[in-house]
């Protein structure tokens, strides 16, 4: 069963590869001003293809409901996209605190392991730090997605391009 699902992947690459070719860029949710860095390292990869970073898209105020996805950040990082984003925000972005010992995989964390980790966001320089560049964070966001901001722009720039 397993060599057939992993035959039918392969498959499945291949037809796609076709349509690879034929894409004329790659459509992002999040925000060149936060990640422009590595959207202008993309667009070198992709030889001339467009890189478009039309969000952040927030999906608690798309669907008007809560929502599982509104608090991921609080997540632990198990599996999929979630070591990338607790590197991303606690290396790149410095904007975050990783809960030591549970990297070790631990499905119990001792409570002094997050009363320190909470003690260093909440009562330390470090953290008062991270709370300053959120605030700036969500400051470059919010300009980003309003009216003349770059993520709007981008999104401008996205539809043009679909409706040539």
């Amino acid at each position: 069963m397993a060599k057939d699902s992993q035959l039918r992947v392969v498959c499945f690459c291949r037809k796609q590869k076709v349509h690879v070719r034929k894409s004329s860029g790659h459509l992002y949710n999040t925000s060149r001003s936060i990640e422009g860095h590595y959207f202008d390292f993309l667009q070198e990869l992709q030889l001339g293809k467009k890189q478009w970073a039309i969000g952040p898209f927030n999906p608690v105020e798309i669907c008007k409901k809560p929502d599982e996805k509104r608090h991921k950040c609080l997540e632990w990082p198990m599996h999929s996209d979630q070591l990338r984003n607790a590197a991303l925000i606690t290396k790149v972005l410095q904007n975050g605190t990783i809960v030591e010992d549970w990297d070790e995989g631990n499905d119990l964390v001792e409570s002094l392991i997050i009363e320190n980790a909470v003690k260093k966001l909440m009562a330390s320089r470090e953290g008062d730090e991270m709370r300053k560049r959120a605030a700036q964070f969500s400051d470059a966001i919010k300009k980003s997605v309003a009216e003349g901001g770059v993520s709007r722009i981008e999104l401008d720039s996205f539809v043009a391009h679909i409706t040539r």
